[in-house]
């Protein structure tokens, strides 16, 4: 994978050594997050996200590897993102996801 920001990265996943499967092996909070609709795509490019869902904490949105990595760029003052299979999300996080999502978003 090539990063379309122009910055040179090249890398693979298994580079990256990404723990991926389907919503089922998440942690059942992630995997519920990612069954509310609208969740299952990217809120910014509409890719699916069902391989490896981020979720921007501060807008309550869920986004994919690309987009996430768009929004760590911007600085945590404008977008927080977090992998909803890599990191242990506090129960007030997941409770603002599950109130927020695409859909509500846009």
């Amino acid at each position: 994978m090539v990063c379309r920001c122009g910055a040179g990265f090249n890398w693979t996943a298994e580079d990256a050594k990404v723990r991926v499967g389907p919503p089922a092996q998440y942690e059942p909070a992630a995997a519920e997050i990612v069954r509310v609709p609208g969740n299952a795509r990217c809120f910014d490019c509409d890719a699916p996200t069902d391989v490896d869902p981020w979720a921007s904490l501060s807008h309550g949105t869920v986004l994919c590897l690309e987009c996430a990595g768009a929004h760590r760029g911007l600085g945590v003052h404008v977008s927080r993102v977090r992998s909803l299979t890599l990191d242990a999300l506090p129960p007030a996080e997941l409770a603002a996801l599950r109130r927020g999502g695409n859909r509500r978003f846009a």
